[in-house]
């Protein structure tokens, strides 16, 4: 019976509030035709005055709660904002001592990864300038200059064992993507037998993997290039 009856009832607590306060003003007006008498009509409201001032209080505070909750984050945003200041004038002042770091609790930076050099060069083109001289461009992975990534240069010329290096070219910039280095030199009794190049990468003291060798053949009407793309300047 009693769990038939409490299925009537909803089983939220506002939902129970909301049910008493419906049926209560029906209950009321003649409480003995329905089996009730004064004394409960006169308990039951006090049971549901005494819940809408708790529903009310709960509602409150959890507002308040809210509130709270929201200006705890924003004081804690600002100290966080005002530490992070205070954090990086340690590292500055410990720039020139890093006792600083021990007398500010603060762990010594750990230190960085050596760079890696740029990648090795690939799609090398040549240009034959007017003049006569060679333009070599290239591209590479991680080869910005702004990164410090910088090209040499080496050069084996008809007749020579080993290449010799003839300069360096800076790695690629926002302007241009492709490194370029121009050989103003060339022996002209070294054009028709041929010029060899490579190029390898650096960043810092780290050398990167060379590109494999490049063989520039010039004739009187054409040039040929082993491994690279040959264009002939306007």
């Amino acid at each position: 019976m009693l769990t038939r009856i409490m299925r009537v009832i909803p089983k939220t607590a506002v939902g129970q509030i909301d049910f008493v306060n419906s049926h209560l003003p029906a209950w009321s007006a003649e409480p003995g035709a329905i089996g009730l008498s004064p004394a409960e009509i006169v308990r039951l409201q006090e049971r549901l005055d005494a819940a809408r001032d708790l529903q009310l209080a709960a509602a409150q505070a959890r507002d308040a709660a809210r509130a709270a909750t929201l200006a705890f984050n924003e004081a804690a945003e600002r100290l966080r904002e005002d530490a992070a200041r205070a954090v990086a004038k340690i590292k500055a002042a410990a720039m020139g001592d890093e006792n600083v770091y021990a007398a500010a609790m603060i762990p010594v930076p750990a230190a960085g990864a050596p760079a890696q050099p740029p990648g090795p060069p690939a799609d090398i083109a040549v240009t034959l300038e007017p003049d006569g001289s060679v333009t070599l461009s290239w591209t590479a992975a991680d080869a910005a200059a702004s990164t410090g990534a910088f090209f040499r240069v080496s050069r084996r010329l008809p007749g020579q064992s080993t290449f010799v290096g003839v300069g360096a070219a800076a790695g690629a910039t926002g302007e241009s993507r492709r490194a370029t280095f121009t050989d103003t030199a060339i022996p002209s009794s070294a054009a028709a037998g041929g010029v060899q190049y490579i190029i390898q990468g650096f960043r810092g003291g780290r050398a990167g993997e060379a590109s494999s060798a490049v063989t520039v053949q010039f004739g009187t009407a054409e040039a040929a290039a082993a491994g690279a793309r040959v264009r002939l300047a306007a």
